[in-house]
């Protein structure tokens, strides 16, 4: 399989390095070609599961390549090549999702408030949604006055268990059972109403 070249910028800059730079020896060149080519395919796979676009993930792939090469020392490289690999990959997948999230919010500035989904349910989900609310508002009440205390200040008022048997004067295990009580009962009620 062979690095696929995407920009024909790209390709001059691998045959051709920039005077002054210090060139990549042919033979160091040619094992990171065929190290990117072994792990091209694994590279390809993980940066698609990231970016969810395959063509987003070729073009990471080949920028990988383009920048390890600028950045290699071989004597390093070798060992640690495929973890560098995806590392880099992986890095530029965030950068992508960086430059994505800034675009998503550039094109939501161009929404109209008409086009924007309306986030109201539909009248039936309001109505029974009512109706349920209407149901365990009147169960609460039926509840026995202890239970009901402890089911408010937990639910309600978001107490923990100590916190409501020292409030009620009643012990932690006595509150975890009036709990069960409640959660039961109430459970019963609504799927009563179904």
């Amino acid at each position: 399989m062979e690095i696929p070249e995407t920009k024909s910028a790209k390709a001059d800059a691998l045959s051709d390095p920039e005077p002054g730079a210090d060139p990549l020896p042919d033979t160091q060149r040619a094992l990171l070609v065929l190290l990117f080519n072994k792990y091209r395919g694994a590279l390809l796979r993980h940066l698609e599961r990231l970016v969810h676009s395959r063509e987003d993930a070729a073009e990471l792939v080949q920028e990988t390549y383009l920048r390890v090469l600028g950045r290699i020392q071989t004597s390093r490289f070798e060992a640690a090549a495929r973890a560098y690999l995806f590392h880099t990959a992986t890095n530029l997948a965030r950068d992508h999702f960086r430059r994505q999230r800034f675009r998503a919010h550039d094109r939501l500035d161009e929404v109209s408030d008409a086009d924007l989904p309306s986030f109201s349910p539909p009248a039936e989900q309001a109505v029974a949604a009512e109706e349920v609310l209407t149901l365990l508002r009147s169960s609460i009440l039926e509840l026995p006055p202890e239970t009901r205390a402890v089911f408010i200040k937990a639910r309600v008022q978001n107490l923990g268990y100590a916190s409501i048997a020292a409030e009620l004067g009643l012990s932690t295990r006595t509150v975890e059972r009036r709990m069960a009580e409640a959660m039961e009962f109430l459970c019963n009620r609504l799927r009563g109403a179904r």
